[in-house]
């Protein structure tokens, strides 16, 4: 589904009023979550959080959380079903017994042998825990006049807990894992308490929500790319090599560096130093930077 990129995503510069620092973003790239073996490619999905067992006292939030739970299972399907590495079985039907909220639960592995055999799958997905509800923070403004108001600012939590046994019944992965969305804010009448939005009036949001977080679990199976930010030098010795590290010319850049590194004037050498470990981390030659960063922070 994710292809990995070039090893530099994004190159910038933003120079701080002394003009003698720039800032370089590198493309890093966290292993999966979720590691498999090369066999591993079926799913059976099954729904072990039992919504019928739920007491609320309103009615409509039973119904909210149905919908929800619904929809997070579309997620899951949508998912796996774009993905040509896995094929995901739902089965479509609910286990009773349990409406957790936490992941404190883990299934006799004779019963995760029976699921992966219904349908010949290599893993179980099964949703142990699921829930939605509101928090909070409160913010205190003051006027002109000295006097002073709270309001409460709400957030949406929609927040489901899933996990991933081998046909044996071993577990590989556990994940509660959450969306929040900022909702409303009011004014809070009496000790910090205000009127709580409604669960119902926020149907659709809830099941945005949900299903994004379905169709978002596939990710734990793949690397995930993000960005770190380094500083390096720019100043007068350096400023000849800053189009190459722009240009990201990373071999051109250490050939120019590496004499400065050398220099006898100490905190020139230090500097290139720095530099060169921050060209060698751009490039993914970790065992260079390294090197180069320890210098840097070991120089007088």
């Amino acid at each position: 589904m994710k292809t990995r990129l070039l090893s530099v995503l994004c190159i910038f510069f933003m120079f701080i009023q002394s003009g003698c620092i720039s800032y370089l973003q590198i493309q890093k790239t966290q292993p999966p979550e979720i590691i498999l073996n090369e066999d591993e490619q079926t799913i059976q999905f099954v729904n072990f959080y039992d919504y019928t067992t739920l007491n609320f006292d309103n009615e409509e939030r039973t119904k909210v959380y149905i919908s929800g739970v619904n929809r997070l299972i579309d997620g899951l399907e949508r998912s796996f079903a774009e993905n040509p590495e896995f094929s995901i079985n739902i089965l479509d039907s609910l286990v009773k017994g349990r409406a957790a909220t936490t992941l404190n639960y883990t299934l006799n592995p004779d019963s995760v042998k029976y699921y992966c055999l219904m349908s010949n799958a290599d893993m179980l997905l099964a949703l142990e825990a699921f829930e939605i509800y509101y928090d909070k923070d409160i913010s205190v403004s003051e006027d002109e006049n000295g006097n002073k108001s709270k309001t409460a600012n709400y957030y949406l939590i929609v927040k489901p807990g899933l996990t991933l046994y081998d046909k044996t019944g071993n577990i590989i992965n556990s994940s509660l894992f959450y969306a929040e969305e900022f909702i409303d804010s009011r004014a809070v009448i009496l000790l910090d308490i205000a009127i709580r939005p409604s669960y119902a009036k926020r149907q659709e949001e809830i099941d945005r929500m949900a299903f994004d977080l379905g169709f978002q679990y596939i990710n734990k199976f793949y690397p995930t790319d993000y960005l770190e930010t380094r500083s390096y030098f720019t100043n007068k010795n350096f400023a000849p090599i800053v189009p190459y590290i722009q240009d990201g010319n990373w071999n051109k850049a250490i050939e120019m560096l590496l004499p400065l590194a050398g220099s006898g004037n100490k905190k020139e050498a230090k500097r290139a130093a720095k530099n060169l470990g921050v060209v060698y981390e751009a490039l993914g030659d970790m065992d260079s930077a390294e090197k180069w960063y320890a210098k840097f922070n070991n120089s007088k």
